[in-house]
This record gives structure tokens, sequence and C-alpha cells, in this order.
């Protein structure tokens, strides 16, 4: 699937910036396709919560996750060589709420840090505390659109709405 921002921006991975991109640019070569997977982190999620928590993958390369460190940008990590291998799995596990910001919206908060969200933060995509202001939830507010011919990743995860 491809994701956007509600502020508006393409979201791109990029090993060369390490991280999530965003970008208005009709010229930019990265790949756009992300791959929202059951979370790493299931068995340290509530049973009521494991319907919405996922992990993304760069669907190219099945090896290369992408994760928060401490709260920073979310970044890809190559062959699971994670920094702490000890809370990996929980940095890079989301849950995605259908609806939570904005009608027709995901937002994705992360497993390891509660009310943390992603969001944009100059044109990367980051993980950050929660505001209760228009300009965070707007940048905190995605759409994924699945323009797979892959039929297996349309039908793989299904995020609850």
């Amino acid at each position: 699937m491809e994701a956007s921002v509600k502020q508006g921006g393409q979201i791109y991975i990029s090993h060369e910036d390490n991280g999530l991109i965003v970008s208005n640019a009709s010229n930019v070569d990265k790949p756009k396709q992300l791959l929202l997977m059951p979370c790493f982190a299931m068995d340290k999620v509530p049973i009521d919560l494991q319907s919405v928590c996922a992990s993304i993958v760069d669907p190219h390369n099945f090896n290369i996750f992408i994760w928060s460190w401490r709260g920073g940008f979310l970044e890809p990590d190559v062959h699971y060589d994670a920094r702490d291998q000890q809370t990996f799995d929980k940095n890079a596990s989301f849950y995605v709420r259908y609806n939570a910001n904005f009608p027709g919206y995901y937002s994705m908060e992360s497993v390891s840090m509660p009310r943390h969200f992603v969001r944009v933060g100059r044109n990367k995509m980051k993980v950050d505390s929660m505001q209760e202001t228009d300009d965070f939830r707007n940048a905190a507010s995605l759409a994924f659109h699945d323009h797979s011919t892959w039929r297996t990743s349309a039908h793989f995860f299904q995020i609850e709405k």
C-alpha cells in the first residue's frame, strides 16, 4: 500500500536518508510502497488491541523493518540488526486506528511509548508525544491507499475499521 499525510505529501522509503521521508514533489525516485503486517510485539500487546497492532516492512525487501529508536525518526532497520534487541519488537510495532483524529484517516500509536504517535517532522516521519492541537492531529493523520497488484499483500493483514 501507499501512504500519504493529511497535511499533504506522499511517504517514501529512503535508505540514503535513513528513514521515511515525506514529499509533495512528483519526481521523487524512491519506493513508496509499505507493507503492514501483524505486529512483532503481539505477545506483549493486550488481547483487545491485537487486531489493530501492526509492523511496517519494506515490501521489496522483507528483511527491512521500519522502527522508531527512542521516539525519534522512523528508520529502516536492515536484517533485524536493532540497536537494542530487547525492545526492538515493541519499537517496531504500532496500534493502527481508523477515524482516530479525522474521519477517513488512520493514526499510528507506538506500542513501546503510549500516547506517542507517528507524525511528520521536518519532512521525515517520526514518533512524537501526543499534543492536543489541530496541527499535531493533521501531521499524525495518515491515508493508506492500496494500489497493489500483489493480491497477497492486500489480504495478508486486515486493519479493523
